[in-house]
């Protein structure tokens, strides 16, 4: 068991940053206004980074527990929610391991999907597991 809870400390830098308002200053003149992509789907793809974030976490502590074998997080590959957003879900797609937030956001597409339960029985090695069900 890890005794350094790194996600932790993420977490509380980053509220604590939000909170002070100190952001940097924009390098471009690009605003939201001007551009073609709509408030909604800005926090839709925010949405799927922090769901992202928050299953490695909880596949950590699963891992910790002795009930999830092995587990990579797709800390760092939080911008892939992007992509998930512009391409069409039956795009052809070779996904790296870490690409937690492409997955989630691409879900969003497909009505009635349950892409959170999906990689729970991913983390557990579950005979129910889509993928290994293909």
């Amino acid at each position: 068991m890890s005794l350094f809870n790194r996600a932790e400390v993420i977490d509380r830098n980053f509220t604590q940053w939000v909170d002070s308002g100190d952001f940097p200053q924009s390098k471009s003149n690009s605003s939201l206004s001007r551009s073609n992509i709509k408030k909604t789907d800005l926090v839709s793809i925010f949405e799927s980074q922090v769901l992202s974030r928050h299953m490695d976490i909880k596949a950590r502590l699963l891992k910790d527990e002795g009930k999830c074998y092995y587990t990579i997080g797709s800390s760092g590959h939080e911008g892939n929610a992007v992509f998930g957003h512009v391409f069409s879900y039956n795009d052809i797609a070779f996904l790296h391991y870490r690409s937690g937030p492409f997955f989630l956001q691409r879900s969003k597409q497909i009505p009635d999907s349950t892409p959170i339960f999906d990689m729970a029985l991913s983390f557990m090695a579950s005979s129910e597991d889509p993928i290994k069900r293909r």
